[in-house]
């Protein structure tokens, strides 16, 4: 079948389509699809299981439930996403910017998951050794194991965590104030 990636250089998501035997025939092409062209596809797809690319001589051709998308594929080459795609994880919690798993948990959605429990993993990839770099980091779609998708590591400092002075807990001195005035008493006796 057909391998869709989608991409936007902080994300990945690559899913292998199923299609019938013979199918594509061998052919092996890769088209980069504009983002209004996906963004409309999804919107008309709804919960249709299908939709189906024709390339054309001026462009090509995007089709779901009876309804079809002409388009122009984006000039250019696909970069070769494999690469990204880490082979091994360290299960060390790394940096990443959370606000991407929003979109790991629409894409489980689009793919069947329930939009309040998308049931989405993430196999950390932090740095091996002390001073190293956060590796991409795996996610899973728990019922998609045709699905995996990549978070690439934040570039950024060291975390220095520090705590806000106004979070601190007061300190108590032991003892109640008639102990301390006893004690005072006693020493200047």
């Amino acid at each position: 079948g057909a391998v869709v990636v989608g991409t936007n250089g902080h994300l990945l998501g690559a899913m292998r389509a199923d299609h019938g035997a013979g199918e594509l025939g061998g052919l092996i092409s890769s088209h980069i699809i504009p983002t209004e062209t996906v963004v409309l596809l999804v919107k008309m797809a709804g919960k249709a299981s299908s939709a189906e690319f024709t390339a054309t001589a001026d462009g090509a051709l995007l089709s779901v439930l009876g309804t079809a998308i002409n388009f122009r594929p984006l000039e250019g080459k696909f970069p070769d996403w494999r690469k990204v795609i880490p082979e091994t994880v360290t299960g060390i919690p790394s940096m990443f910017n959370f606000a991407l798993l929003a979109r790991f948990a629409k894409a489980a959605a689009v793919l069947g998951a329930s939009k309040d429990q998308p049931d989405i993993r993430v196999a950390f990839n932090g740095p091996a050794s002390p001073g190293g770099y956060d590796g991409a980091c795996r996610v899973f779609i728990t019922n998609e194991p045709s699905f995996v998708g990549v978070l690439m590591p934040m570039r950024a400092d060291p975390l220095v965590v520090s705590t806000p002075s106004f979070v601190a807990v007061p300190q108590t001195k032991v003892g109640s104030p008639k102990s301390k005035r006893n004690s005072e008493s006693k020493a200047s006796a």
